[in-house]
């Protein structure tokens, strides 16, 4: 078995840099004008990010950009106008050491908090130093920042057990402090395929309940601080998610693999809004190919854009749009990312827009 995790580790890794191709990523001027008013742009400065779809944004109370790549062994502090402040954490295995950055989250203190998908994390301070390092259980794909300096801990699932998704870890006491919300699902029903998706479980919170999402059957839950269901919503009525089907044969063979992937959508990411509804967005395989030699996929992917409100009702779907790249808590601002107009693969360009 020993030998059969760090092959598996290394296809769902390859799996999630694969995550950066599609074909327009030109912000269109009709969703924008219709859902969306554009507040500004911010071109990041002095550091170089080779696909910038895999790139995700967040901000601090002082309206810093922090900018962190699963390619890139550090976390970047940029101020308002793309310049470069300060870096955090390095590559490596030791305290505050990192390989594949897969999330960061700022504390209610302006602390960040970073972790990598090997469930390596640290905590720096405000200026960039070193608080603490931790090792997280499971492989850590997303964090969201709970109340009472808590995080939320999205797992991925297990084979022939039925595991909880969700773990709470206590940022005071460094130790895990529950877990709960059973799979409610058989990885065995899926013919392998939840191997190659990234996340099985998509969070993030009003402060008051946890929303957790099944990214592959659009299925959402809802939960108390403590873990406690409250309810459910099946099947969230998008206009073009495809949940994933059953397959009841086993295991997929190596040549239906393709299109078994192209077959279904998958939720990446939800942020919770200051009018108390959820901007979500998700893909959908448009092309899955074969590894290529850099261990990335030949393989296109189409994204989807939607509002939905917590009773399940979507409230506007896009498709065909830019990556979302993250949300400034502080002022509701949504990042895209803008493709430069002209060909330069060193420019990376922040589109910032509100809802209307």
């Amino acid at each position: 078995m020993s030998h059969i995790l760090p092959t598996l580790y290394r296809t769902i890794i390859s799996m999630t840099i694969f995550l950066l191709f599609i074909t327009n990523q030109i912000i269109s001027q009709n969703v924008f004008n219709e859902e969306f008013q554009v507040v500004g742009h911010l071109e990041i400065k002095e550091v170089f990010f080779p696909d910038p779809l895999a790139v995700k944004v967040t901000t601090n109370a002082s309206g810093d950009f922090i900018v962190s790549h699963i390619l890139q062994k550090s976390v970047f502090k940029f101020d308002d106008q793309g310049n470069l402040i300060r870096t955090m954490g390095r590559e490596g295995q030791g305290p505050g050491e990192f390989n594949y950055i897969s999330h960061v989250t700022v504390t209610s203190d302006d602390n960040y908090f970073v972790s990598d998908m090997m469930g390596r994390s640290a905590l720096f301070d405000s200026k960039g130093e070193l608080v603490d390092s931790y090792l997280l259980p499971g492989m850590i794909m997303n964090l969201t920042m709970l109340p009472d300096n808590k995080i939320l801990i999205p797992g991925r699932g297990a084979v022939g057990v039925k595991s909880n998704l969700l773990q709470i870890f206590n940022l005071d006491t460094g130790k895990i402090e529950s877990g709960f919300f059973e799979q409610p699902y058989n990885v065995n029903d899926y013919g392998g395929v939840l191997a190659m998706v990234s996340s099985n479980v998509q969070t993030t919170t009003d402060d008051n309940s946890i929303i957790a999402i099944i990214p592959f059957l659009n299925s959402m839950y809802f939960f108390d601080l403590n873990g406690k269901l409250q309810r459910k919503i099946e099947d969230i009525e998008f206009s073009h998610f495809r949940s994933l089907q059953k397959y009841s044969r086993g295991r997929i063979p190596n040549d239906k693999v393709s299109e078994s992937m192209m077959s279904f959508s998958t939720i990446d990411r939800v942020f919770y809004t200051s009018r108390g509804t959820l901007l979500m967005q998700y893909f959908d395989y448009t092309k899955f190919g074969d590894f290529r030699s850099d261990g990335t996929f030949d393989s296109e992917l189409v994204y989807s854009l939607a509002e939905v409100d917590l009773s399940g009702n979507v409230l506007f779907e896009v498709r065909d749009t830019p990556r979302l790249l993250g949300q400034d808590t502080f002022s509701d601002q949504f990042f895209f990312y803008e493709e430069p107009k002209e060909n330069n693969d060193e420019q990376f360009i922040i589109t910032k827009v509100v809802l209307k």
